[in-house]
């Protein structure tokens, strides 16, 4: 697992992309939440800019992003019904509770392992 140490220093103030990588956040309603949703985006926002890569979350479904996060905080996941499309051809990554990708994981692991799958798919 890559973690944040193993990514090259940027001198301050300068970013590794030009343009912001749009993120689509979706939450769930929140009614059985398993995980604190807004520390683990919050947490996941931090890791990318503490490795000057700027990030745009967006909540408007009518712009282009370059991926959408489901943000369930349990494993129902009822977001996932609606949302996983591939025909939008947007890749997208749901967090189910202490799970993402269906296998659990620590709250605090969560949006590390988010991060390293955005910047795989990314890549």
């Amino acid at each position: 697992m890559q973690t944040e140490s193993d990514l090259p220093d940027m001198p301050d103030g300068q970013c590794r992309n030009e343009r912001p990588i749009m993120i689509h956040l979706k939450y769930c309603g929140g009614c059985n939440p398993e995980i604190d949703r807004p520390a683990v985006v919050k947490r996941l926002e931090e890791l990318f800019l503490s490795n000057n890569l700027k990030v745009e979350f967006d909540f408007n479904s009518n712009r282009n992003t370059d991926l959408l996060i489901l943000v369930n905080g349990c494993p129902h996941a009822c977001l996932e019904k609606d949302n996983m499309n591939s025909a939008t051809m947007t890749p997208c990554f749901s967090i189910q509770g202490a799970m993402i990708d269906y296998r659990p994981v620590t709250e605090e692991e969560l949006p590390v392992i988010l991060y390293e799958k955005i910047l795989t798919i990314l890549s």
